[in-house]
């Protein structure tokens, strides 16, 4: 089983391969090679989601991982 370093490594990987930044560069019409700008094309356009699918008991061991989190006030009340 992936640890979810290796899950991360992966979806890095993945990210920022030629097969991303070739769909990338066609939604922008240009090269892209920011490395910025290929993860939030590979988060916003399914990537992610769909290597959490391909791995879910990785996905599954970072759970709430980025999620947005209540802020002080909500967890006082």
């Amino acid at each position: 089983m992936l640890s979810f370093d290796e899950f991360i490594q992966i979806q890095l990987r993945q990210a920022l391969g030629p097969e991303n930044k070739w769909f990338c560069s066609e939604f922008y019409g240009r090269e892209i090679t920011d490395p910025d700008t290929l993860l939030a094309y590979y988060i916003k356009h399914g990537g992610a989601e769909a290597c959490r699918r391909l791995y879910p008991p990785a996905a599954a061991e970072g759970a709430g991982f980025g999620e947005a989190r209540p802020d002080r006030a909500e967890v006082a009340a």
